[in-house]
């Protein structure tokens, strides 16, 4: 078994902290991520491949000091591929109102229209090009400072960007240069102004300039009398050039994204508009203004924004009429702008309620959609998931979805096909966990008839700071969406362990 040296480093440590936890310096904090696979991907015809991957994070706290390195590994032997690397490391130093860090940095100006960096907790992702896996993080290589003198907050970057679907052993992985530098001004009664410019240098230079106000009512609200309302609003505006205030050709490429949040004792509404022109530099994620569901169809079908034209909005209200329920209704619309003759509609309307009793939980949705960009003509989907909790804490949960969907492009081709899935859960069953997965589905890109994905998974917490995860079976791939960022995974048939450590 041929396991790569960061795996192998992790498993001595870990086996050596499980014996001795409490020889670890308080200062250090290690965290560790490991899967072992065999298996293959069914569309590819492929036998049963093994794999290894490892992901380590190292850091060492002292007062306001913090020095962090990670390392990232993967070896598939019969694929002839692996790699060891250093993928991360940092130092950083915080102190009253300075905030400075070298290395690795992670940064966002404003809500993200020109600049947003992150790393999707959890996920690792294996691309169907390149065939190894990795994390997907979008971060810098480089320096920031951050001043934070009374009202005032100066931010400085300067770094290397990279492609976060690019793996660790690619030498193209950094792509180019970044400059930037933010400045915000906080104002009596919770108003913020801010501005923003960056430099972003690849075989040619981007410039682009942001500007965002934000503003906090509640203490004005509490003045007026009527401190059970909460209210906030949110306008920034961003465009390409280097000047942050004169007029510009409409040609030129802009982002407008405006949100405002109510809340009332138990009511609430949030609203959103954005309108995005030729908006996506490969280091920006604008607000995509589309709800991002955690049930498994409606993530597997979530729109995927289109920066470079598209204009919408984002509705969503919630009610609790009981303090054990809440529901929760999501109207999202966008339309790109291609051309005079291409302009396709994205639309959904959802429903939610929740209802958390003792010993009895339930959630149930209703979601009606239409996405003209993957020939969604219509899609309806529903579910519900009921759950009881023992006097134990143990709970038995059952979750089944159920979704129908039209795609066509008339007059070439017009079809319906349904999806079906449905999990029995056992959780909390003293150090145990336990899920049974079936999903059938109907879909021509996927199967000519009928296809059935069928898997077992099997969590372990032996103790608090290792978490195992067993997988067998079937996986159905598709978009998954986290944290406002969509990636394509791969089907799976096969064998997984995961392993999780916190020290």
């Amino acid at each position: 078994m041929m396991l790569t040296k960061t795996t192998r480093f992790i498993i001595g440590i870990t086996i050596f902290l499980g014996i001795f936890p409490n020889l670890i310096f308080p200062q250090l904090s290690i965290q560790t991520l490991s899967t072992i696979r065999n298996g293959q991907l069914p569309q590819a015809n492929e036998k049963q491949i093994p794999s290894y991957y490892s992901d380590m994070i190292v850091e060492y706290h002292y007062d306001g000091f913090v020095a962090g390195i990670r390392g990232e590994g993967f070896s598939s032997p019969d694929r002839g591929l692996k790699y060891d690397q250093i993928s991360q490391r940092y130092l950083q130093f915080r102190w009253s109102w300075l905030d400075a860090r070298i290395g690795n940095v992670y940064e966002i100006f404003g809500k993200g229209l020109i600049l947003r960096g992150f790393e999707l907790p959890g996920f690792i992702y294996e691309s169907q090009t390149f065939r190894t896996q990795q994390r997907i993080i979008r971060d810098f290589d480089g320096a920031k400072l951050r001043l934070n003198p009374g009202p005032f907050s100066f931010t400085f970057l300067r770094g290397k960007t990279i492609d976060p679907l690019l793996p660790p052993s690619q030498e193209n992985r950094r792509f180019g240069d970044l400059t930037g530098a933010e400045t915000r001004i906080s104002f009596p009664g919770a108003v913020t102004l801010g501005l923003a410019y960056l430099e972003h240098e690849t075989t040619f230079k981007t410039d682009i300039a942001t500007r965002f106000l934000s503003w906090n009512a509640d203490n004005l609200l509490e003045k007026l009398g009527a401190a059970d309302f909460s209210l906030d609003v949110y306008a920034e505006y961003a465009n390409q050039g280097t000047n942050l205030f004169s007029k510009h050709r409409s040609s030129d490429p802009d982002a407008l994204y405006l949100s405002g949040n109510i809340i009332w004792n138990s009511h609430g509404a949030s609203v959103e508009y954005k309108d995005y022109n030729q908006f996506d530099f490969g280091i920006n994620d604008p607000p995509p203004l589309v709800r991002e569901n955690t049930e498994l169809l409606l993530n597997r079908s979530t729109h995927v924004l289109n920066a470079s034209a598209e204009k919408g909005y984002q509705i969503e209200l919630f009610f609790s009429p009981l303090a054990s329920t809440r529901i929760i209704t999501n109207y999202s619309k966008a339309r790109n702008d291609f051309s005079n003759t291409f302009q396709p509609l994205f639309q959904e309307r959802y429903i939610g309620v929740e209802y958390y009793g003792d010993p009895w939980s339930l959630r149930f949705f209703l979601d009606n959609g239409q996405d003209d960009l993957v020939s969604e003509l219509e899609r309806f989907t529903t579910g519900f998931a009921p759950e009881y909790t023992f006097s134990t804490g143990t709970a038995l949960g059952l979750d089944i979805q159920w979704q129908r969907i039209r795609r066509g492009s008339p007059p070439y081709f017009d079809y319906h096909f349904t999806n079906f899935y449905i999990s029995l859960k056992l959780l909390d069953w003293h150090q145990f966990s336990l899920s049974l997965n079936s999903e059938r589905s109907s879909d021509p890109d996927v199967t000519e008839s009928v296809k059935y994905f069928t898997n077992t998974s099997i969590g372990w917490q032996p103790m608090s700071q290792i978490n195992m995860q067993l997988f067998i079976g079937k996986r159905r791939g598709g978009t998954a969406c986290d944290h406002g960022y969509c990636i394509e995974v791969l089907d799976f048939d096969g064998v997984e362990m995961r392993i999780e450590t916190r020290w």
